[in-house]
């Protein structure tokens, strides 16, 4: 995680405190979880041009690396969520949203969202039971 002194970014771009601390960025990554085990394994591919939204309005795009980067957040709670129109069929969004705290002059990474293979349930066939065959003893 990046901390970032309010103070000093402020005067070094000479600007207010109040200003810098809009100045917050979210970041995260995307990727496939075949397995749906929730973590990132060798093989899983990342997500890429999947849009990551905000409860708060602004959104971004994942990159071709899985990554993203919200900025220019307001401190206080927001939720993040992926935007179900761009998933492929038969995939589900894990966690379906984040709750995050945007603290000022202070940067959050490590948000990950893994893009699962809905389960499909197993139909099970009932099959016509045998019919028994008697036979005459010999």
């Amino acid at each position: 995680m990046l901390v970032v002194n309010v103070e000093k970014v402020a005067r070094a771009l000479n600007i207010s405190p109040r200003q810098v601390q809009r100045l917050v960025d979210q970041g995260g990554e995307v990727w496939y979880d075949l397995n749906r085990n929730g973590q990132k394994d060798l093989g899983e591919n990342p997500g890429g041009n999947i849009r990551v939204v905000c409860s708060c309005g602004t959104d971004a795009v994942t990159t071709v690396d899985g990554s993203f980067i919200l900025g220019d957040l307001l401190p206080g709670e927001v939720f993040l969520s992926v935007d179900l129109q761009g998933l492929p069929p038969l995939y589900e969004v894990v966690p379906k949203r984040v709750q995050v705290r945007v603290l000022s002059g202070r940067q959050v990474n490590g948000i990950r969202f893994s893009l699962q293979p809905r389960e499909r349930p197993i139909e099970e066939q009932a099959q016509p039971p045998q019919q028994l065959v008697r036979r005459p003893l010999e």
